[in-house]
């Protein structure tokens, strides 16, 4: 303990060395993905320290959590000299916003269905409406050397942004859904969960509609419950993330980007409603973009 201690006012020291004038900022990006639990206290306890000390420097720390004590292993001393800015997931406008201005800008036009099914597709999350706009883009030029965007030339750039993802992702994808059951509903399940009519946390019956859809067959809850209970199992990457009780029980997938290509992934076992649904402005009401 006296090596942690001496660590954190070494930190102290150090910042303390700035001015008014100088203002350093230091970014932790990703700091959820951090494993052990030490980590986030050691770093409260240094921010307390900071704060406690009157240091003048700032202090950016980002990541996926509900709220800032969550993300900082729950030290709710730390309220006091932090402030929270969420990032929700952008609205549909906001989305639309984004693919519009770029197209402009390279002098392509696009019809609605191909718009609504990128906007749709991204789940509110921008790096998938500037990746799939992107291969849109190709796909279209590829085609005919036109500067006008299709529906089909978004099929296309599904693929092309797959094969140009994280390959973090497509292992995480494929751990999830390995099985030397050929027969197995891994795959249709976590389509299913990518489906699911509510953004960040959902609860298994928001699941029966679009897997059942899915499998051309009503199912229940007790049908793929051990399902879910395997997606939270580390072995298989832990894609989603449970929170409440037993019984009441709610997921959602650990890394939100997840969300946008577990559908992509699932595009060929998908129902053709849903296929036209996600072309189409009411899509949104199906499956929600926002919490």
């Amino acid at each position: 303990m006296a090596r942690v201690r001496f660590c954190r006012v070494d930190v102290v020291t150090e910042f303390g060395h700035y001015t008014h004038n100088d203002i350093p900022i230091v970014v932790l990006d990703e700091f959820n993905e951090i494993q052990d639990r030490q980590t986030p206290v050691l770093l409260a306890n240094t921010i307390k320290a900071l704060s406690d000390a009157g240091t003048n420097v700032t202090v950016i720390v980002v990541g996926v959590a509900d709220n800032v004590t969550q993300l900082i292993e729950n030290h709710e001393s730390i309220q006091r000299c932090t402030e929270q800015i969420p990032m929700p997931r952008m609205t549909s406008d906001e989305l639309f916003e984004v693919l519009d201005k770029r197209l402009k800008q390279l002098g392509y036009t696009i019809t609605a269905d191909a718009k609504w099914k990128i906007i749709n597709l991204a789940k509110g999350l921008p790096a998938y409406v500037h990746g799939l706009g992107k291969h849109a883009c190709l796909a279209a030029l590829v085609s005919g050397g036109c500067l006008h965007i299709e529906e089909p030339h978004v099929d296309r750039a599904i693929d092309g942004l797959i094969a140009s993802s994280d390959r973090t992702f497509a292992d995480v994808y494929e751990a999830a859904t390995r099985s030397a059951q050929p027969d197995n509903l891994l795959r249709h399940v976590l389509t299913a969960c990518a489906l699911a009519k509510v953004s960040g946390y959902f609860r298994p019956a928001a699941i029966k509609e679009p897997l059942s859809g899915i499998l051309g067959r009503q199912v229940e809850i007790a049908n793929f419950q051990n399902h879910l209970k395997a997606f939270i199992d580390p072995k298989r990457k832990a894609i989603l993330q449970r929170d409440g009780e037993p019984r009441a029980y709610r997921f959602r997938f650990r890394q939100p980007a997840m969300q946008p290509f577990v559908l992509m992934k699932g595009m060929d076992i998908i129902s053709i409603d849903v296929k036209r649904a996600l072309s189409s402005p009411e899509q949104p009401d199906l499956f929600a973009t926002t919490p």
